[in-house]
């Protein structure tokens, strides 16, 4: 009788911790692990001067939602809705976890960028007076997720451009980490502090602008 009543505790205890094994991994429909949405203009930029380049490292936005958020959270149609603009519904779904990250997946912009303009409050050049587009003159760098959808989830999870700012078409920013890389080509005739202001232009006909400051003043120019 007792060997019988050990079995059963133990089988009750087998099927408790299956059902909470199921409960912590979820299926999600897209392959994206957190969403950020700059429509209000938020998130942050860095400027890096080296030799004759400057690098400014946008981190687009805010956090909106994520895969954690459809599998456990309460909100489930705000991830739904971004993986359904992207196309990115995979057809078996993907396991989420309740526990950290192995960063397997990454971290997309909420909006795609339509464009992005450039401007100084100083003179660059004899071609480029002050408030003058600097487009040809800065190159963004990105990481896009659109190719690995189009291929059907398989190869390159994520697939890198870099792309002078006047030669991008309305469509390459699609899709894309909320991180953005814009580089100079060239540093200023005259070495001066220059405060830029780079405008991204969204799908949702929001434009968005942030400030950066650059010192040239110990950089010798080209």
């Amino acid at each position: 009788m007792k060997t019988h009543k050990i079995l059963y505790i133990l089988c009750t205890v087998l099927i408790l911790a299956s059902c909470e094994a199921r409960q912590s991994a979820q299926k999600v429909p897209g392959s994206i692990e957190k969403y950020y949405s700059c429509n209000d203009g938020s998130g942050s930029c860095e400027v890096v001067t080296l030799n004759d380049e400057c690098t400014i490292t946008f981190k687009l936005g805010t956090y909106l939602t994520s895969d954690y958020e459809y599998a456990f959270g309460s909100d489930k149609m705000t991830y739904y809705d971004l993986c359904a603009k992207y196309g990115d519904i995979i057809p078996d779904g993907r396991w989420c976890t309740d526990y950290n990250s192995s960063n397997t997946y990454g971290d997309a912009l909420a909006e795609s960028i339509r464009g992005i303009h450039v401007t100084s409050d100083t003179a660059w050049d004899e071609g480029h007076d002050a408030h003058a587009l600097l487009d040809d003159i800065f190159v963004v760098r990105y990481y896009t997720f659109w190719p690995y959808v189009q291929n059907g989830w398989t190869g390159e999870y994520m697939t890198y451009f870099e792309k002078r700012i006047s030669d991008l078409a309305e469509n390459d920013l699609y899709f894309i980490s909320y991180v953005v890389k814009l580089s100079t080509t060239c540093v200023p005739t005259v070495a001066a502090q220059h405060t830029l202001t780079v405008e991204f232009l969204l799908d949702t006909g929001e434009t968005v602008t942030y400030e950066a400051v650059i010192d040239f003043t110990a950089t010798e120019a080209q």
